[in-house]
């Protein structure tokens, strides 16, 4: 099995895992601060990329006004599925994307939203690179949030 392969095999019970012991570990104490700095700006129209199991997800939508759209994005369907299935307080667009090739025009967003960045490597710099494209010239203050995750 390659690597490519081995990336997409977030499948079974590894969602569910995922969301039960490393979400709480190790995304959640970030997550809060990540959204709130979001919430301070003029916002329409937001991506995350590599939603996972939506923890982030969960709270932007709780935390963001209802006129921000959102738009989660991750490689694996069936960690999509899960946080659509645990689901959000408002609407949100649950998106199948690669990062390193996102099907989105250039402007598209305010904002590209990514915790647990940093465990990725120069990988995950090229991620937030492409991220950059999608939001067009001039984000506000700059932001591609990774939220010190």
């Amino acid at each position: 099995m390659s690597n490519r392969d081995t990336d997409k095999a977030f499948a079974g019970s590894i969602p569910e895992l995922y969301d039960t012991y490393l979400v709480p570990l190790i995304f959640e104490p970030y997550v809060a601060d990540l959204a709130n700095r979001l919430a301070s700006r003029s916002l329409t129209r937001v991506l995350e990329i590599a939603a996972g199991t939506g923890v982030v997800t969960r709270t932007l939508a709780s935390v963001l006004p209802e006129s921000v759209s959102i738009v989660a994005t991750d490689l694996n369907q069936p960690m999509l599925d899960l946080a659509s299935a645990v689901g959000t307080k408002r609407p949100v667009e649950w998106r199948q994307a690669d990062a390193m090739k996102l099907p989105f025009r250039d402007g598209t967003f305010d904002a590209v939203v990514c915790c647990g960045i940093g465990s990725w490597g120069s990988w995950g710099a090229r991620c937030l690179s492409n991220g950059d494209y999608v939001m067009g010239v001039g984000p506000p203050d700059g932001v591609t949030a990774a939220g010190g995750c």
